[in-house]
């Protein structure tokens, strides 16, 4: 490790800067990750519930769109009653 290394050689600063740099990009990994992730179960259950909607079965949309956001958030009940406000206000403009 390159980190080590320089530690090693008495360049604490230099080592302490490479860690923050694979850390930083450590992080950005996880964020694009996590975001390609949400897509794909947006898709998903997006489909999902388009295609209820298209049988005219509201009670599956509804729990596609339940589903969604449980997928996406698991136990965070804020972020999930957000993505279940904003599903709710695009199925009232789609409807009307």
């Amino acid at each position: 490790m390159n980190a080590r290394r320089l530690a090693g050689e008495g360049k604490s600063r230099l080592a302490r800067a490479a860690l923050r740099r694979t850390a930083d990009t450590i992080g950005r990994e996880e964020e694009e990750r996590r975001a390609a992730h949400a897509e794909r179960i947006t898709t998903l259950f997006g489909l999902e519930r388009d295609i209820a909607l298209a049988a005219y079965d509201g009670e599956a949309a509804a729990d596609a769109i339940v589903a969604m956001a449980e997928s996406l958030h698991g136990d965070q009940i804020g972020d999930r009653c957000k993505t279940l406000i904003a599903e709710g206000a695009a199925l009232d403009e789609f409807g009307n």
